[in-house]
């Protein structure tokens, strides 16, 4: 996969990898990496909170919830 970046993203992907030691395209793929997985799990607690919300509405109604 190729992906296109404008200049101003490009260069701030080039010298925070400079500054980390590490080549451009490890630090893009580590950050998405991240993001996917972080990304991941938020919508996982999400959908288990909605789940969780709908099962103990009728209790969370009579607590005023």
């Amino acid at each position: 996969m190729n992906v296109s970046l404008d200049e101003a993203l490009s260069v701030a992907l080039l010298v925070q990898a400079e500054s980390e030691g590490v080549a451009p395209q490890a630090l893009a793929t580590r950050v998405l990496r991240d993001y996917l997985t972080a990304e991941g799990h938020r919508l996982g607690v999400a959908v288990t909170a909605r789940e969780e919300a709908a099962r103990w509405r009728d209790l969370l109604e009579r607590l005023g919830g």
